[in-house]
């Protein structure tokens, strides 16, 4: 064997590989660059510019690597952009013909902004054949031509990304005409789609049944929202931002059978409409967040109870904000057998101020482990136990001697939600922290925010947080 063999000897294929390995984390590829960043994507900290300043051969060899060069993201902020258009033109050229993954982030809508913002993005749509991932974040631009179309616009588009402001409709309605051909769409996520109307449609031909990840920051009614569901059957991952007003409800949900994560935001009068027209037997993680005027808000919690049965879904993760719910409904929440696979439940009310908290003592005794309390151990899967199941379907609740939540392992408490005796808290988490008998779960994270005088829940937790558990405190003021 050749002792005298070195690095530089080795095939330009194997070091081309080598250098593959090199590029920052993809987790770092698709984070859009943010305003403060002291170094971009392309830095000369960062392969492939590192590595073209090594050697002479080692250039070479990057150089005339494509892949190392089909990742772009530029910053915009103070007429300057971060990495120089000159760069961005050279390093685009090298990508060849392969897919990229282009960011483009604006600082705001300064004059000096808008004119460097629209020289990248013309410099971007040279190769708009190749776009494939794109990110970008927009607040104007001085060019507003259309984006020149061919038959190879778009067809390697796989994931869309767009949030703007103050752009005037011909210029956003260029951005969105790479999707006039994207047989390869899977992920859309932008702020709003141009000319919207209340039945879904659009002049923008957005390929919804083939869309798995969908994200719309403004959704102009409930029945918007809803009909674009209906026309997006391979949904796996939804958020919507909705908007107050109602639209058209000639709706009939066909069920969403692939739908596991849902994330809505919506006026409180729109809750019960909404959780009526929906049927989501693979979902597991639900966020909600709701808003609207206090003298409008209540919680549906009929229409949610009669959603979690019609889907027969185990929901793992529920965050909820600002519901207004009271005690009485919370309490048939944690009972309900549609949430008892619940491993991660969040609870945030920042407007809890304005009515009664519904984190109560009786909640709190609801998701203590019964041995605490004295009570025989009794524990019972949901899953299995048909004579709860059928209880809580006409109306029941699972029987006392069952666990409630039996699999939660993370919980999180904000806001001005929580009204119990000092220690009421201590005791439900060192029940579950403390007593893991049966099949139930232990708990792994508690995040709450006491009132001030909680003196013994401080003091129990922060021993607990001793013991191991991960605990997360903060005071109301």
């Amino acid at each position: 064997m050749n002792q005298d063999l070195s690095f530089n000897d080795l095939p330009g294929e194997i070091l081309q590989e080598i250098f593959s390995q090199c590029l920052p984390h993809p987790s770092s590829i698709h984070a859009l660059p943010r305003f403060g960043c002291q170094e971009s994507f392309a830095s000369l900290r960062n392969a492939p510019l590192l590595l073209c300043n090594v050697c002479k051969q080692w250039r070479a060899v990057a150089i005339s690597s494509p892949n190392l060069w089909t990742t772009m993201s530029v910053i915009v902020r103070s007429g300057v952009a971060v990495p120089a258009p000159d760069l961005v033109s050279v390093w685009l050229y090298r990508s060849g013909a392969l897919p990229l993954n282009l960011a483009l982030y604006q600082q705001n809508e300064s004059t000096a902004n808008c004119v460097v913002t629209g020289h990248i993005l013309s410099l971007f749509q040279r190769h708009i054949s190749q776009w494939g991932d794109i990110h970008f974040e927009l607040h104007g631009y001085d060019h507003s031509q259309s984006f020149a179309m061919n038959e190879q616009v778009g067809l390697l588009l796989h994931r869309f990304r767009l949030h703007t402001s103050l752009l005037y409709p011909e210029q956003e309605k260029a951005l969105f005409s790479v999707l006039h051909r994207a047989p390869k769409l899977n992920t859309l996520h932008v702020s709003r789609i141009p000319d919207l109307d209340l039945f879904g449609g659009s002049p923008i031909p957005i390929p919804w049944p083939q869309l798995v990840h969908l994200c719309l920051d403004y959704v102009p009614a409930v029945g918007t929202a809803l009909h674009i569901l209906n026309m997006s059957p391979c949904l796996e991952t939804c958020c919507m931002k909705i908007d107050a007003a109602k639209g058209s409800l000639l709706y009939h949900s066909s069920g969403l059978s692939r739908l596991r994560t849902l994330s809505v935001n919506l006026a409180s009068e729109s809750l019960a409409c909404f959780f009526e027209q929906l049927t989501l037997p693979k979902l597991v993680d639900l966020t909600i967040f709701v808003r609207g005027p206090l003298e409008h808000y209540g919680w549906a919690q009929e229409q949610f109870d009669t959603f979690l049965i019609r889907s027969n879904c185990h929901i793992r993760r529920l965050e909820i904000h600002d519901t207004g719910m009271n005690s009485s409904e919370f309490a048939a929440c944690v009972q309900h057998v549609g949430l008892q696979a619940l491993a991660e439940l969040i609870i945030d009310d920042t407007r809890g101020w304005t009515w009664d908290p519904f984190v109560t003592q009786e909640a709190l005794r609801l998701l203590t482990f019964p041995l605490l309390l004295g009570q025989p151990y009794a524990y019972e899967t949901f899953t299995s136990h048909q004579s709860s199941r059928s209880s809580v379907l006409s109306g029941g609740s699972i029987p006392h001697k069952s666990y409630l939540l039996p699999f939660l392992k993370e919980l999180t408490i904000r806001g001005n939600c929580l009204l119990s005796p000092d220690g009421a808290v201590a005791d439900m988490v060192e029940s579950r922290w403390k007593y893991n008998i049966g099949k139930a779960a232990r708990l792994k994270l508690v995040e709450v925010e006491l009132p001030l005088n909680h003196v013994e829940d401080m003091r129990r937790l922060k021993g607990l947080q001793g013991e191991g558990l991960e605990v997360v405190l903060s005071q109301q003021y």
